[in-house]
């Protein structure tokens, strides 16, 4: 999870700049970030021996998930968020839905109903990822 947490700024810059740039640009860009974001989904499932850890460890992991949850907000969203809006929370509250968010919910609700019956971290991480794409 620790590469997937540095590269997460990068994606999020990365989905900013093909907004500014215009339909075109974003759609041209939309599947490299619906691949991202599978990708850091997979790095934010539950390890094993989460458990084990130490706490330094697992609130890093956390934290990452959290980054993660906020990513896939704003991949969600349609319009970029205004330099001056401030926190995550505040960006999401000024978006809405865009292109991306039913390719998002299409593809998390099928690892939901794929995974139903699997290890329960697969089926948590679906959930979780299902859940960030909720408004507050």
């Amino acid at each position: 999870h620790k590469l997937a947490a540095m590269a997460l700024s990068t994606w999020l810059s990365l989905h900013s700049q093909a907004l500014e740039a215009g339909p075109e640009v974003f759609e041209a860009y939309a599947p490299v970030l619906l691949k991202a974001a599978r990708s850091l989904r997979d790095a934010s499932m539950f390890p094993l021996d989460f458990h084990q850890w130490p706490p330094e460890d697992a609130e890093s992991f956390v934290q990452f998930r959290r980054e993660l949850r906020d990513f896939l907000r704003e991949l969600g969203a349609e319009k970029a968020p205004k330099a001056h809006a401030g926190s995550p929370k505040a960006r999401q509250r000024e978006a809405q839905p865009g292109l991306l968010l039913p390719l998002l919910v299409e593809e998390i609700h099928g690892d939901v109903i794929q995974r139903f019956n699997e290890d329960w971290r697969l089926l948590e991480e679906a959930l979780h990822a299902l859940s960030s794409l909720a408004k507050e």
